[in-house]
């Protein structure tokens, strides 16, 4: 089984210009973190700069990636990086360590997004902050787990894992053709600027605020999650297994025995 280390040890290597990323790391910043200084913060999948190249003068960073050749960039720019893949691997962290945990479309990489939450809730202090976002699926972007990466479920395993959200904020347009019906898509006249484009425009200023969040328009999503942490609170595989053992309800399939017709 290839490993996200040898999957993406060169990853960054032929990356071209390594400021091409660096407008949204700012909009990031200014959007989640405005004026932010004297706090700690981590950025898990940090390439080769990522958000904490523009923060460390005012704060304390630190950032992992499972790429060698990203964490190199990053050392190479006195950027203080670590070689960990955070799928497997703990953090090189104590609990409690961070204020702040920014993980910018790195989650959908992972082969194991649930270790790599449970680490994050670990390393981050109560009442600690995850910046993320992950891709829109209509865009195209491949995935190991298509279903955790719709926005809906994205967002209750962000939930049932502690954390709260608190602001979604899109980023850029998904393509136009992706917000119309099947069968519009094969229409060039519905597919063109004037069409799809007005359409996208409208729904945007129409729902972006209400409780419709129109997110199937845009090309990702960044999350603003506060962490509830409670230290009596069990982890999510704990309290998966309390709820199926044997003798539970769940676990002794008497909900479905009851509901089942003959």
């Amino acid at each position: 089984m290839t490993t996200a280390r040898e999957a993406y040890r060169d990853y960054y290597d032929a990356a071209g210009d390594p400021d091409f990323h660096r407008p949204r790391y700012q909009w990031t910043i200014d959007t989640f973190m405005p004026g932010v200084a004297g706090k700690t913060i981590l950025e898990i999948g940090c390439g080769d700069g990522g958000c904490i190249q523009l923060l460390r003068e005012r704060n304390e960073v630190a950032g992992v990636d499972a790429s060698e050749s990203g964490v190199q960039h990053c050392l190479a720019r006195r950027v203080p990086a670590t070689l960990v893949d955070v799928s497997t691997q703990r953090l090189p962290f104590e609990p409690d360590t961070f204020d702040i945990v920014i993980c910018l479309e790195t989650l959908e990489h992972l082969a194991n997004p649930q270790h790599a939450i449970d680490e994050i809730g670990r390393v981050l202090k109560p009442q600690g902050h995850l910046i993320c976002s992950i891709p829109n699926p209509r865009i195209g972007h491949p995935y190991l787990y298509p279903g955790l990466f719709t926005f809906a479920n994205f967002r209750r395993f962000l939930e049932q894992n502690g954390f709260r959200t608190t602001q979604i904020v899109p980023w850029g347009w998904a393509p136009r053709h992706t917000i119309l019906p099947t069968a519009w898509q094969r229409s060039r006249l519905a597919r063109s600027r004037y069409v799809a484009g007005i359409i996208r425009r409208g729904l945007h200023h129409l729902l972006r605020n209400s409780r419709f969040f129109p997110h199937y328009l845009y090309w990702l999503w960044t999350f603003d999650a506060l962490y509830d942490k409670r230290l009596d609170s069990p982890a999510m595989l704990e309290s998966q297994a309390r709820a199926t053992r044997p003798g539970t309800p769940a676990g002794s399939g008497q909900h479905a025995a009851s509901t089942s017709g003959p």
